[in-house]
């Protein structure tokens, strides 16, 4: 059933689709991946609680990779793995590459507003109810086709969200998402500097130069840490407990600890 309704919604004018709770697995993850290589119009996907596993989920994520309008996708609580999260990674290394263009061409961010399109908002004013769809709370369609786009276009409304919480990720897959967040940080850091110092002709302090907004958010929350996963060679380099369940539990303990008389201690107090 979940292939046949992929496969039919292949190339409308589908904007938005909800097949949560649907035990969902191989044959529909190839389906939904093949849907989005020729649906240039979605933008909200809801897959949570369904039966992907970590091959499944990365078949999907490549699919966003390559589609340059969709705004929300939610895939949590299935069962992705490190697998996934590597695609998750090379996902957000291809948008911070392209926002760091963006930034360099005084394009990114141009009129954006946070306050009514935050992070994985989407426009509904171009959405029209399906009149063959039973169940039109769950499937809408655009007004008019769109065109098949680039990943980032869709960067001209605003931050996009990707949803992978509730997944068992394990320490190896928490870290490559964490590792590629921080990389695409420092992508636009990088980006933003190269511009504030061509616009100032002169070299501006890292300090002073405001950040934009981050072109993707990625919900990892309650994504478990096996206590059979092994944690990689030096994380105690990194201030984590190797024989710890949850690598990220002595930072937060000491975050938690710290003294109340210390804080306030920086430049601005």
């Amino acid at each position: 059933g979940g292939v046949a309704l992929l496969e039919a919604l292949a190339d409308s004018s589908l904007v938005s689709l909800n097949v949560s709770w649907n035990a969902l697995r191989v044959d529909s993850a190839r389906a939904l991946q093949a849907m989005l290589g020729v649906n240039g119009s979605l933008q909200k996907l809801d897959l949570s609680h369904n039966g992907f596993s970590d091959m499944d989920a990365s078949s999907i994520l490549f699919g966003l990779i390559n589609h340059g309008h969709w705004r929300n996708v939610d895939l949590s609580y299935n069962n992705l793995g490190s697998g996934a999260a590597l695609v998750v990674s090379e996902l957000a290394d291809k948008l911070g590459q392209f926002t760091g263009d963006e930034i360099r061409n005084q394009r990114y961010m141009a009129g954006w507003d946070l306050d009514k399109f935050p992070a994985g908002k989407v426009d509904t004013s171009t959405w029209a109810d399906s009149a063959d769809s039973p169940r039109s709370s769950s499937t809408q369609v655009l007004k008019s086709h769109l065109s098949h786009a680039e990943l980032g276009a869709q960067l001209q409304q605003g931050p996009l969200l990707l949803n992978i919480g509730g997944n068992p990720l394990g320490f190896a897959g928490l870290r490559q998402v964490l590792h590629s967040l921080d990389w695409m940080s420092m992508i636009i850091e990088d980006a933003a500097l190269e511009t504030a110092n061509a616009l100032s002709k002169s070299k501006v302090p890292v300090e002073e130069v405001v950040l934009p907004a981050w072109p993707m958010h990625i919900v990892i929350s309650n994504c478990n840490v096996d206590i059979t996963d092994n944690p990689p060679e030096g994380c105690e380099m990194e201030g984590m407990d190797a024989h710890s369940p949850n690598p990220f539990l002595p930072s937060l303990m000491q975050i938690m600890e710290h003294p109340a008389h210390e804080k306030g201690k920086g430049k601005k107090g």
